[in-house]
């Protein structure tokens, strides 16, 4: 399940996304049953998100030993080095594009379950909006 839908599900769950009127303060009131339904949800991301961690950096390291390998092998051929070592270099941004995005997701995913236990529910739920709105925020500034 995605970051932001678990987010978004909390927030509506607990009134956090209801607008709130100029001079009053908004009524957040999580249930037992919302609370529990997000720490297994941020629980699975952060499994799931670990061990896409894991297979993309083993992936990285297999990769560069291979293209290592096709360097030293066509090492008399100019053209096959440099076409190994544009190909390499194209490959690695892509993989470090996305393990960048993973790793963000797995330290906001950990940040938020180390610091929700220790705060008060309406506290959380404002902790769980800074981190919603901010990955929204974030999203619409990134090109994709």
């Amino acid at each position: 399940m995605k970051l932001d839908a678990i987010l978004e599900e909390y927030l509506r769950s607990t009134g956090g996304l209801e607008p709130v009127k100029l001079g009053t303060r908004a009524q957040l009131s999580p249930s037992q049953e919302a609370s529990e339904r997000f720490a297994t949800g941020l629980n699975g991301i952060l499994r799931e998100s670990t061990r896409r961690l894991a297979v993309i950096v083993t992936l990285y390291v297999v990769l560069f030993a291979f293209l290592m390998f096709l360097v030293i092998w066509q090492a008399h051929s100019r053209g096959a080095v440099t076409l190994v070592g544009g190909i390499s270099l194209g490959s690695f941004l892509a993989i470090l594009k996305y393990l960048q995005q993973l790793w963000y997701r797995k330290c906001t995913v950990d940040v938020l379950i180390c610091t929700l236990p220790n705060l008060s529910p309406e506290d959380a739920i404002k902790a769980v909006q800074a981190v919603f709105f901010n990955r929204k925020a974030r999203a619409r500034r990134t090109p994709k």
